[in-house]
């Protein structure tokens, strides 16, 4: 008699919705991405439901060009530990 609840607007909101919800997590990944120094055509695997948890473990230990990039920092010029040989 009356329109069922969750009908044809229900499911297109919740369709919608998702597609927000990854369009969003994919524009993190490549933010982070790019920030780490990596390509940022990796993001798009993220969607991938099994392949995303081991893409962030192959992430956390792969190196990251950007901190290859940095100069360190020289000993006399550390704030947070005094140089070497004087404690």
């Amino acid at each position: 008699m009356g329109a069922e609840p969750g009908g044809a607007g229900g499911v297109l909101l919740l369709l919608l919705f998702i597609a927000f919800a990854v369009g969003y997590g994919v524009w993190c990944c490549t933010r982070i991405l790019a920030r780490a120094g990596q390509s940022q055509r990796w993001a798009f695997l993220m969607v991938v439901p099994v392949l995303n948890l081991a893409l962030v473990w192959v992430f956390a230990y792969a190196r990251w060009p950007k901190l290859d990039e940095r100069a360190p920092i020289p000993p006399e010029d550390n704030r947070y530990m005094p140089p070497p040989g004087t404690r």
